[in-house]
């Protein structure tokens, strides 16, 4: 994101970061209804389960899209090769998704 917005490229950049937060919320509440399974009430669980599942569901679904479809074809455009080379060494380092098996 910084160096998409260094060259003035901000709207991408601060969607992304917005759902960013809100994902990665409901991501660490269904994680924590996981921990709580079996010491919490069955139909709590479910609705938790439910409503954080349901929401990761339907949203990480578009975001992954935006991601394939506007961020990363704008930063190819933007990004000098260099820049791209030190954004892809940082994405290695961050990791691409917690949704995925390890390697």
């Amino acid at each position: 994101f910084p160096r998409l917005e260094k060259h003035g490229i901000t709207g991408p950049p601060r969607i992304m970061k917005l759902e960013y937060v809100e994902l990665r919320l409901r991501k660490h509440q269904l994680a924590d209804l996981v921990k709580k399974a079996g010491r919490i009430p069955f139909t709590v669980f479910a609705k938790g389960v439910q409503e954080a599942g349901g929401y990761l569901a339907e949203n990480l679904k578009g975001h992954i899209f935006k991601e394939d479809n506007i961020l990363y074809p704008t930063a190819l455009k933007t990004l000098d090769a260099a820049e791209w080379q030190a954004a892809n060494a940082e994405f290695d380092k961050i990791g691409y998704c917690s949704f995925t098996p390890g390697r």
